[in-house]
């Protein structure tokens, strides 16, 4: 635009530029004065781009200072935690040793001894009557390997086990003849019968020695015995379940001690706590008394009664007391 700047005798004009923020275009005009052009200042009305640009960068800005602001959220774990039996050392150890990894025992004369990884063994040798090693190849022993220990329980594994043995009468039976003075007598033999040991290859069951039967699956001969003193004679299945553990024979305390415990720990004085939030079910005990304290109470009370009471050392108390 021009402005005008009057000095003595003449006017003179200077010509300004406007900011490119403004929305407007110059037009030329000329005035009565120096006959020159004029920018006069006409508006446009904006662009719908450049309304859709400023709203979407508007909207952008918003969104990124929403992110910002907004902190992220974790999840707030709880104060106690819950037990996982999974990780329990006893829990890992028997579930490595039921799957064939390597192991620590237990056992007190060989603690910590690392017991190796299960392996599959070699076959039976050349003068087996059964020509195992020619019926069922490498891959075929490998992939039964695998199958027995990939079960990982001790129940399903004597189970298979249980299907892969049968019995067999044995063809010959030694007998003899008992004298009682004038009189004879047929003495049959108790001979048990023979075990045949098998593999199921293509649907059909293979019969194999006891040799390669153990070294395939990398068992000893007790697992074995153990299915045959257990398993039924006519179904071939497993009728008596694991009984170890199972003795019936735990400690455990009597039932009027452990009621005794409750209602002393119930008689306790109890208040809220001024920390806790607007919503708690937790209570403390009124004073400074110790564990050590309300368990000292707690026997002079039984004393008094002539009750029994737990030891200081009893688990149970301080489970009751947490609570």
């Amino acid at each position: 635009m021009m402005l005008p700047i009057f000095s003595v005798g003449r006017e003179v004009t200077i010509e300004t530029t406007e900011s490119p923020l403004s929305h407007g275009s110059c037009t030329p005009t000329s005035t009565p004065f120096n006959n020159g052009p004029e920018c006069t200042s006409t508006p446009v009305p904006p662009l719908e781009n450049d309304s859709q640009s400023t709203d979407g960068a508007s909207q952008g800005n918003d969104s990124h200072s929403t992110d910002a602001l907004v902190p992220e959220t974790t999840p707030k774990k709880g104060r106690k935690r819950k037990k996982n039996e999974g990780k329990w050392k006893k829990n890992v150890r028997k579930a490595n040793r039921n799957l064939g990894k390597s192991y620590k025992q237990s056992s007190k004369k060989q603690k910590d001894k690392i017991r190796p990884e299960r392996q599959l063994k070699s076959a039976c040798g050349k003068k087996c009557r059964y020509k195992c090693s020619e019926i069922i190849t490498d891959e075929e022993r490998k992939a039964l390997f695998q199958e027995y220990w990939n079960l990982g329980d001790v129940e399903r594994q004597r189970d298979y086990l249980a299907h892969c043995m049968s019995d067999v009468t044995p063809k010959c039976e030694y007998r003899r003849i008992k004298v009682n003075g004038s009189e004879e007598s047929e003495v049959i033999s108790t001979r048990k019968p023979n075990t045949a040991y098998s593999f199921m290859k293509e649907g059909t069951k293979v019969r194999v020695c006891k040799l390669f039967f153990e070294k395939t699956l990398d068992i000893n001969p007790r697992p074995i015995n153990t299915v045959k003193n257990k398993r039924d004679k006519v179904a071939g299945v497993l009728q008596e379940k694991d009984l170890r553990g199972k003795h019936g024979k735990h400690k455990k305390l009597d039932q009027t001690i452990i009621d005794g415990i409750k209602q002393h720990i119930e008689s306790i004085p109890k208040i809220e706590s001024h920390y806790t939030r607007a919503k708690t079910s937790k209570l403390f005990i009124d004073g400074s008394k110790t564990i050590t304290d309300i368990h000292r109470d707690y026997v002079s009370k039984c004393e008094t009664e002539g009750k029994p009471y737990a030891n200081y050392q009893c688990s149970l108390f301080y489970f009751i007391l947490k609570i």
